[in-house]
Parts: structure tokens; sequence; C-alpha cells
């Protein structure tokens, strides 16, 4: 059964406003904490307990509040650099691309065949060096700015089929918009620990005081008092963490049975995942590293050790997952070494000329990713005529430039011209999964260096030109892409959910894909009044236009579209899907301009299989 990515996305963005609410009414306690223990202390000495004051009650709730508030958004704007941030904060090292070592190689042609499969840029891979658990996450605000970490005990002791798994699972959280959610997760759950801190900067403070303060009788008396509000502090916000903590583990543990079945649907290998499990349920899944605890929801197993009754486990019980992969499972957990390396993991051999695919057609469902078989084919023909030349950074700047059009007025080196000629040998829709494949190295570029090829692809949207649906798709992704480089990514704001607001952007966008694949303006209208026949929200507010629509006026409707509510996401994806399939065949390139649609909607489309 297809996974429907849009209702995934809708239900993590559900879950993180009822987080939000959760953690207020946290918040709310932690106030009320420090409130009694504040009028307890005022309390010392008096004949009766005093229970209210409006004011102490007003000073205690806006100063908790505000520091508690404070500290939750600095942590998640501290982490908007990306998953790569995140990966550093636990000890994860960037993997070289243009490594030697056979276990990072097969990892990295993982991560990529994954990436082609799901139909998004690949992410930057990092590796824990000092972790020998199997274990792995995947961290970032948006699948453009992604990051994968693997734990070295999960790339060396895992078979290739197992580590696939894994990286599938991360994948699918990239994909389902868990990883915002758990970014969110981190920066609240820190806003709750940050009194802890203070409360023990305080009683650090008090013992680093005047000397002849603390001798005199009010001196240490005031002394004694910081120390007695430091460690309220102290308790109170260990209680606020602990409600954090099982908060976050219980966001974690419904989505984890999510990712796991998307895996098996992207690899059609449930053997691979349930033989990872398998294998960590036999050799462990601990992460030592003393900051784990703060992305302990990330992991891909529990990384940390068994929570007190397991109110703080981060994730479902291994059997419960192993059984609901392999339901006919023994019970016995594997620690077998794994296999040798495929072939496809070594030095890719002399370039071979690659066949032209025949003409593809998109799968009906959308989120049903199953083409890893085919990436990894793409994967392989593409290394065999560039070997690593789309993981070295100079290299990837000359092969971006060659995937481009070329500018009749621009000379070009004898390197682009040779890789322009490589290219030709290449199936135009598979330009995009190198393309996608570029970003990592692109974004190691020099910024002098990353601007000028910016640069390059600004002229080519802003002359106005209409650029072929393959030449729209690469200069969209790299585009698209080396600009959030220099971007901090922001959170969404509030999507919104009015047809009208998005009806001229999905007329340009609708009007695109009919035009594609038809013979003429009458054919182009037929596939457009098809596509939208369906759909009740866009049906009465769009109509045909007379100007076909360039490049300029079709990125910027892909731009605005980014804020539409999910529900309009999916009748707009579907009626894109109906545009290009309305006159019963699908070309190449319908099946690309498709695939960037669907991208920039956030629910990347499958690759078409091979030979539809």
């Amino acid at each position: 059964m297809a996974m429907d990515f849009f209702a995934a996305q809708d239900t993590a963005r559900s879950r993180s406003r009822r987080l939000v609410a959760l953690f207020l009414v946290s918040v709310a306690g932690v106030i009320l904490s420090v409130y009694l223990a504040i009028m307890a202390m005022v309390s010392v000495g008096e004949e009766a307990v005093i229970l209210w004051d409006p004011d102490v009650f007003v000073w205690t709730a806006g100063l908790t509040a505000l520091v508690v508030g404070v500290a939750s958004l600095g942590k998640i704007a501290s982490l908007r650099g990306g998953g790569g941030k995140v990966a550093r904060s636990v000890g994860g090292r960037l993997v070289d691309p243009l490594t030697q070592d056979p276990d990072k190689r097969r990892l990295i042609n993982i991560v990529e065949e994954m990436s082609i499969a799901a139909g998004i840029p690949a992410p930057e891979i990092y590796i824990l060096e000092n972790e020998e658990g199997i274990n792995a996450f995947a961290a970032g605000f948006s699948p453009g700015d992604a990051a994968v970490a693997v734990t070295r005990g999960c790339m060396t002791k895992l078979n290739r089929d197992e580590l696939q798994g894994v990286i599938a699972h991360e994948f699918s959280h990239i994909l389902n918009g868990d990883m915002r959610l758990n970014i969110q997760l981190i920066g609240l759950v820190f806003g709750l620990l940050v009194l802890t801190i203070v409360g023990r900067i305080l009683i650090r403070l008090s013992a680093y005081g005047d000397g002849r303060r603390r001798d005199s009788k009010d001196g240490a008396s005031l002394v004694m008092m910081i120390v007695v509000f430091g460690a309220i502090l102290c308790v109170v916000g260990w209680i606020g963490v602990l409600f954090g903590r099982m908060l976050q583990s219980a966001v974690s543990r419904q989505r984890e049975f999510l990712a796991d079945a998307s895996a098996v649907q992207l690899t059609r290998n449930p053997g691979g995942l349930a033989g990872a499990l398998q294998k960590i349920g036999a050799m462990g899944s601990r992460v030592e590293n003393p900051h784990s605890q703060d992305v302990a929801h990330l992991f891909f197993a529990n990384g940390l050790r068994s929570g007190w009754l397991g109110l703080f486990a981060t994730h479902p019980p291994l059997e419960a997952r192993i059984r609901a992969i392999d339901p006919g499972w023994d019970g016995v957990s594997s620690a077998s070494e794994p296999p040798p390396l495929p072939s496809r993991d070594e030095t890719p051999a002399a370039p071979e000329p690659i066949p032209l695919r025949p003409l593809g057609a998109i799968a009906a469902a959308m989120g049903a990713y199953n083409q890893l078989s085919h990436a990894q084919t793409i994967h392989e023909q593409l290394a065999k005529l560039f070997g690593d030349k789309w993981r070295d950074p100079a290299s990837a700047a000359d092969l971006a430039r060659a995937l481009l059009p070329s500018a009749p007025d621009e000379a070009e080196s004898e390197t682009i011209q040779g890789d322009r000629e490589k290219l030709s040998m290449v199936p135009p829709g598979d330009r995009l999964a190198l393309a996608g494949m570029l970003m990592p190295a692109l974004a190691r570029l020099a910024p002098d260096v990353r601007a000028a090829l910016l640069s390059q692809l600004d002229r080519l949207g802003d002359t106005g030109v209409e650029l072929d649906a393959f030449d729209f798709g690469v200069w969209w992704i790299m585009r698209r892409n080396l600009r959030r480089l220099d971007q901090s990514p922001k959170p969404p704001g509030k999507l919104n959910d009015s047809a009208a607001a998005f009806a001229p952007d999905v007329t340009t966008l609708i009007a695109s894909l009919a035009r594609v694949g038809a013979k003429d303006d009458e054919a182009a209208r037929q596939s457009f009044t098809f596509a939208l026949a369906e759909s009740p929200s866009f049906r009465p507010l769009c109509h045909f236009p007379d100007v076909r629509p360039d490049t300029f006026w079709l990125d910027r409707s892909l731009q605005n579209l980014e804020r539409a509510a999910f529900s309009l996401r999916k009748e707009i994806l579907v009626a894109a899907n109906r545009a290009i399939t309305g006159d019963g065949q699908v070309t190449d390139a319908e099946d690309a301009l498709l695939r960037v649609v669907s991208l920039a909607l956030g629910c990347p489309a499958p690759l078409a299989p091979k030979g539809a």
C-alpha cells in the first residue's frame, strides 16, 4: 500500500502544534513550582505560610517564561545551520567524498542511491567515529539541508542490505516531515533544562562571592538564600526535563513504526531492515557521547540506557519493530559478520556508453518509492562515466556548468566541453539525479566560486527564456539549493489553505505541464481542462492562459506554492499528474518536470519504472 507522505507531513505538523501545547503546560507547571518554592522561602520565620502574592506570581511567571522561551528559541535558532550542525554536536565528522576507505565508499554509494530513488538532493554524510554501537540519525529542517549520520559500528557491522535498510529508515524521516519536529523537540527540552543550568550558576557564584560579605550575619543569610534558591531551580529544572523527556519519547516512539514501514516500501527488502534490528539486539546501539541525550529521539534505535519502566524509552521495543516487519521471526537476534562488499562500491571501472532509457511513466500513487533497483543502475552508470567527479568541488563545478545550457557569448573550457560530450550519453531524465548528487560538493565550493555559479544560474532564469523540461529541472534543483546554502533555514510559518491565493500559481504550473507533451495549443488546453476536472478547489478558479509561461513565472509559482497547506498541495499534485497522463502517454520531459514539481511541493516523486 502506498504511503501518503502529504498525510504524514500534515500529521507531523499537527503533532508539532500539540507538542507546543504540552510544552506550555510543562512550563506552567515549572512556573507554579518556582512560585511555590519562592513563597516557601518568603514564609520562613513567619507565623503562617503565605500562599498567594499576585506581585510575586507575576514576576515569577514572567521571568521563568522569558528564560525558558528565550532558551528554547535560541537553541532552535542555533541549529538552523542544517543537519550537519546537529551531527557535529554529537561528535560527527563529515565523510570525505573522495575517500578510498571501502566501508565509507559503500556508505556514500548507498546514500546517493537512496537520494536518487527518493528524488531529493544527496544529503551530507557524517560518521560518529568513536561510537561502536549500531545507530544512525537524520537531521535538518528540510531535504535541502539534511544530513545523515551513522556510528562507526553501524557502518562496519552491518552488511549492505542491512545498512541500506537503516539509511532508508532515515530517508523516510527526511521525507515525512519528522526532522523539523525533532529539532523543535531539542529546543523545547533544552528550554526546560535551562533552569537547572541557572541554578548551578547561582550556586557557583555564591561559592566564589565576597568573603567578607559571607562572614557577616546578613551576608551569610543572603548567600544561603541564593544557594537554596539555586538548588530549588536545579530540582524544578530537572522535573521539567523529566516531562520534556517523556514528550520527546512519546513523539519519537510513534514515528518509528511509520519510518520502518516507509523503509521497507522504499527498499522492497524487509530482510535488510529486520536484520539490522536483530544485530542491534545482539550487539547494542548505545551512543556514548555526552550530548547524545539531547538528540536521543533522532536515533534509529535507542542510544541511551533503558529508561525507568520504559517511561523514557525513545523507541519501541526491538522485538515489536522486528515482528512488525517479519511476523515469522523466531526471536533469535543475529550477530553474523557482514559479507564481502558488492562490486558496485569499488572504484568505478572505465567509462562505457549508457543506453538511453525508454519513455518513462510516473507511478500513479505518489509516495510509492519502489525504484531503488533502478536508482542503483543509474548510479552505477553515472559512476562509469564520471568516476568520483561529482564528489570533488572543483570538478563538480565544471560538471554543473556542463549540465546547464551553453551560453553563446561565454567561452567554455575543454573540461566542460568534455563533460558536455559525456552527458550526451546520459538519458535526459537521469541528469536530474546527477544534479542532486552534485549538491554536497557544490556546498564545499569557495564562496566566490559558488557565487559565480549562482550568478550564471540567475542569468539563465532572469532573461525570460524558456528552458526545456530537463534544463529547467537541473537549473531549478541547483539554483534552489545553492541559494539555501547562504540562507539560514527558517520555520515555514503558517501554511495558507486558501485556494484563491494560489490560483494564479496553479494556473501557471498546470498550463506548463499541459504544454510539455502537447502537439498544439488545443491539445494543451484539453490536458489543462482534464487536469483540473476533479479538483474542487481550483477548477472554478483556473483558466487556460493565452501566454505560454516562461522559466521566471514557473519558478516564482513553485516558490509560492511552498506556502500552500498540505491538503492543497495534494490536490495540486494530483492535478499535475493528470496533466501529463491525460493523453495516455508520459514522455521523459513530462516525467522530469513532474519530478521537480513534486520536490517543490514536499512530496518527491518516485523514479519512472525502467522500460515502462
